[in-house]
């Protein structure tokens, strides 16, 4: 399939016209990996292939170049549309070549993070789940003193695996331990907010730790919640954790930032009635309850077909 002439032809085609438009007269041919990156970009994942393909036909087994196209290969086979098991047998093929033949530390650890993310997705019907093997591979990247900033997402995702079998209280507490673990040993870590996150939302669901589940989201929230998008619904929780112990002192600056910061979540407006309440029941806080934001319907002829989401009116009191 990847190799039929018209998806060759329409790869050439592209492969020119984007060098046409990267260079100048005087100036090199582009890169034939960038040309398959750019294809693998526009989700043109037949092109990439091709592209990738040719290029590691023709590096060096075991190189840069070679391992750079094989990975690209890969992705592009696995990620392509309709998924079928022979595009995904081939991209677990090449990475376990690269596994056996890479180099440099770094793309050994590439495709081991890679397949082992393959080996809990099922990809095509019939396709089934192997987290005994994805957790092997996950093991071998924490365990590698090169992996690097892999380590993290590794730690990450085997934590998350193991928290998956809730009625196994060892896996639970091993999921908690790797995360602690790898907090204090990467302390200036990309993905240190989410690994506290992570972990205050395994301590609360799965132990029933609320007192550490706060310690560690508060502390995510400290840092910065990674993903904006669930970002109000674990504040919300961060909030009733510190309103359960007492501690207004952490509740009252995450309810009001609720307010401020989401306007548009479902959470704002609850974090408002208990910002009202929390005033009305301790004066002594001397709180100021921020107003909510207030969104405006659209008029029809704007293409409104609704009234727009989350729309209180601003300075309104507590239902």
């Amino acid at each position: 399939m990847l190799g039929s002439t018209s998806l060759r032809a329409v790869a050439e085609e592209e492969a020119r016209q984007d060098a046409a438009a990267a260079t100048g007269p005087s100036a090199e041919a582009v890169d034939p990996l960038v040309l398959a990156a750019r294809s693998f970009v526009r989700l043109d994942y037949p092109a990439a292939s091709l592209l990738f393909r040719e290029e590691m036909e023709t590096a060096r087994t075991g190189g840069e170049r070679w391992c750079i196209a094989a990975y690209g290969l890969a992705m592009s086979l696995w990620h392509d549309t309709p998924p079928s098991s022979g595009a995904t047998v081939e991209a677990r093929e090449l990475l376990v070549r690269i596994e056996e033949n890479a180099e440099a530390p770094l793309h050994r650890d590439r495709s081991r993070l890679a397949l082992a993310r393959m080996a809990e997705l099922i990809d095509y019907p019939g396709d089934a789940t192997d987290y005994d093997l994805a957790r092997a591979y996950y093991r071998k990247l924490i365990e590698a003193e090169e992996a690097g900033e892999l380590v993290d997402e590794a730690t990450l995702r085997l934590a998350v695996s193991l928290a998956s079998e809730y009625r196994n209280p060892d896996s639970i507490e091993e999921s908690v331990h790797l995360l602690r673990c790898r907090i204090e040993a990467g302390p200036d870590a990309e993905l240190l907010p989410l690994l506290w996150e992570t972990l205050g939302i395994i301590m609360l669901e799965r132990q029933g730790d609320r007192e550490g589940a706060l310690l560690a989201l508060s502390r995510a929230h400290e840092l910065g919640f990674t993903n904006p998008t669930f970002a109000p619904r674990i504040s919300w929780t961060l909030a009733r954790l510190a309103l359960e112990q007492g501690r207004f002192d952490l509740a009252v600056p995450v309810l009001e930032e609720l307010v401020v910061k989401y306007p548009r979540s479902g959470r704002s407006y609850e974090a408002r009635r208990v910002l009202l309440r929390i005033a009305r029941e301790h004066p002594r806080l001397e709180l100021r309850v921020p107003d909510l934001v207030e969104f405006k319907t659209p008029r029809a002829s704007e293409g409104s077909t609704g009234p727009a989401p989350d729309r209180v009116a601003a300075g309104g009191t507590e239902p």
